[in-house]
């Protein structure tokens, strides 16, 4: 297997995050470059000045390069879930060779049938198709390749976005000399980077709460099932307290960054009566002073309100049923504190947890924060990391033949050896004896420049493996 190079974009309301990335023919991931610049033209979502998108694509995009060597044409790039909507349909075909073998040709035959047979709404396009269900002679398959049958079905979820998002982030990818590769749902590609094989299989809801919008994504057996999104975020907080306290918005966001907690005071919390000056709007020359527990109130309020319409509009998908493994939060206002709490109490017949990202070892990126979730997706989708089947914006079939990524964090290990085969077993193990071979690289590297002269290095550099 050849090493995979790849530019993913994340084009967000407050951020672009352009990163180039590279799969090894062993399957382990190196970040090679990062890029980041403020989002300009792009409102909650929804482009405004393809021109100023694409002057902000362009800085990231040329702070990415400037690490990396490799020439690239093209780039994988998130899709706010505003511009979309979800659809289902079947696919039924007959399988024409004697020995009734079903190949990858079969699959993407039933589901390109599939897409074929969907009710398209006009002015929109297809971007994933994605299997629910298979069935082989009216018996359920789970993973039909190599199996033998007269006939297969499926039923599928669509993601279709409108076709004018699609244009305009195609043109404000110009400036940068790029074309787009593939297009990802931004809820979609944060499921992916978040959830591990059990709550993939399980049923859970991811909800990704960013500056400006909610992405809510149901995953149950590796499909999607369900896709929504809501227009609030932390944004929201924003000019919630500059709007209170009659401060102005950059001082409102400073006041949010490092105040902001949905977590009560206590009586004695020395925190609890402090406080601090805010510029007033208008004059900034002039300041009110506000106590921290009256910002503590106003980002509670609107913070539970996100929550409880999240809820009621999840309700309504009549899908409950699905979410075993319950709720996973990611994005930026995964990290407010208290906000699992609060969730848990809105959410009260399911479990709540914060989403935790599986790592991508890398001297570039902080995978920990949450906000970086729908960008490592970005990644393992684009790397094609990813286990389960799909026709991409492309119509190309995307079947997982690398290795899995070996995910440090205990939450996310599938330690039954009933749900893991051996071969996952010895890819995430090669994986990490990959990452571990770097690191002794590394080291050896260090050692023999310090000792370079010295009679030990030899006994050193042999005893250097024992460390790890």
């Amino acid at each position: 297997m050849s090493s995979i190079t790849t530019l993913v974009i994340d084009i967000g309301s407050s951020q672009i995050d352009a990163v180039i990335a590279q799969k090894s023919h062993n399957g382990s991931i190196t970040i090679l470059g990062s890029g980041i610049a403020k989002s300009t033209g792009i409102t909650k979502g929804t482009i405004t000045d393809n021109q100023l998108l694409g002057q902000s694509i362009k800085k990231a995009v040329m702070s990415a390069n400037r690490t990396s060597e490799e020439d690239i044409y093209s780039a994988t790039v998130s899709l706010s879930g505003i511009h979309t909507r979800t659809i289902r349909s079947t696919g039924l075909i007959s399988i024409p060779n004697q020995s009734g073998l079903i190949s990858e040709t079969e699959i993407k035959k039933v589901l390109e049938m599939a897409y074929h047979n969907s009710s398209m709404v006009p002015e929109y396009e297809a971007i994933h198709i994605i299997p629910i269900e298979f069935k082989i002679n009216d018996e359920i398959s789970d993973s039909p390749i190599n199996m033998r049958g007269s006939r297969l079905e499926v039923t599928v979820t669509i993601i279709i976005a409108k076709k004018s998002a699609l244009v305009n982030i195609n043109d404000a990818l110009k400036p940068s000399g790029l074309d787009v590769e593939n297009y990802i749902l931004s809820g979609y590609a944060s499921s992916i980077s978040t959830l591990h094989h059990k709550a993939k299989t399980d049923g859970s809801l991811v909800l990704d709460i960013g500056s400006n919008a909610i992405n809510m994504t149901l995953i149950q057996d590796n499909s999607l099932l369900y896709n929504s999104f809501l227009p609030f975020g932390s944004q929201h907080i924003t000019n919630d307290i500059s709007q209170t306290f009659n401060t102005p918005i950059i001082a409102a966001e400073m006041i949010k960054n490092q105040y902001a907690t949905l977590v009560p005071f206590k009586e004695d919390d020395a925190l609890l009566n402090k406080r601090i000056k805010a510029p007033m709007l208008g004059d900034e020359t002039k300041s009110n002073e506000i106590t921290l527990d009256s910002v503590q109130a106003v980002v509670h309020a609107r913070v539970e309100e996100m929550l409880i319409m999240t809820y009621n509009t999840f309700i309504q998908s009549e899908l409950e049923s699905k979410v075993r493994a319950g709720i996973f939060l990611t994005g930026g206002l995964s990290k407010l504190p208290g906000l699992q709490a609060l969730a848990q109490q809105v959410f009260n017949n399911f479990n709540v947890q914060i989403g935790i990202i599986k790592n991508i070892p890398n001297e570039y990126i902080d995978f920990h924060d949450n906000s970086k979730s729908t960008l490592a997706g970005l990644i393992f989708y684009a790397l094609k990391v990813k286990d389960s089947y799909e026709l991409d914006y492309k119509r190309q079939l995307r079947i997982n033949k690398s290795i899995k990524i070996f995910d440090n964090n205990i939450n996310h290990l599938d330690t039954s050896l009933e749900e893991t085969s051996i071969e996952e077993i010895i890819d995430s193990l090669e994986q990490t004896l990959s990452q571990q071979d770097l690191k002794i690289q590394k080291k050896h590297h260090m050692v023999k420049k310090e000792y370079q002269k010295d009679d030990l290095v030899t006994r050193t550099l042999t005893n250097i493996k024992d460390w790890f």
